[in-house]
């Protein structure tokens, strides 16, 4: 989508000032653009700043699950509108919350092993394998393809006007 420069509505400003066109720049939305701007990372993105723990903001992500935790998670969902108002997506560009997600529930599985007194060390390898892999990462890749079809297809409200920016649900 290029960015061009508003195109004015006279040859004249009418605030006095003479410009004919204003130094803000705005979207050009086509008729057979169908493409929109995104937070999509790749995997081997997403995966190459989870190995770098320097491009991940493990405070933030802390303290949104802190405050997930607490009388107020309502704060969560105003720092995620807020970011919706200025990147224009809902999600975290960082995996920073996901890294901390896997790290519990390993610590998790690995203590329900031993609360349980699995046999071996592989077995509890085995099962900390499962429980990221099958219940976290498998479970969740179902919930959140079923969800966005669903609000995607049946939620969605038609647009209001030609300048309204198409909204889509994010996978």
């Amino acid at each position: 989508m290029p960015v061009q420069s508003r195109p004015s509505k006279s040859s004249s400003s009418s605030r006095g000032g003479g410009g004919g066109s204003s130094a803000l720049p705005y979207i050009h939305s086509s008729a057979d653009s169908s493409s929109h701007l995104t937070s999509m990372l790749t995997p081997q993105q997403y995966l190459q700043r989870m190995s770098d723990l320097q491009q991940m903001d493990l405070q933030s992500a802390i303290d949104q699950m802190r405050t997930l935790l607490s009388l107020y998670p309502q704060r969560v969902y105003k720092m995620a509108y807020y970011r919706k108002q200025t990147k224009n997506h809902w999600a975290r560009d960082d995996p920073a919350f996901c890294f901390l997600q896997v790290i519990m529930i390993t610590a998790s599985s690995i203590a329900y092993g031993f609360a349980f007194r699995i046999a071996s060390f592989s077995a509890i390898v085995g099962f900390v394998t499962k429980s990221i892999l099958i219940h976290w990462l498998g479970f969740g890749v179902v919930m959140a393809s079923v969800g966005r079809l669903i609000s995607n297809q049946h939620l969605m409200t038609a647009e209001r006007s030609s300048s309204h920016v198409k909204q889509n649900v994010e996978w």
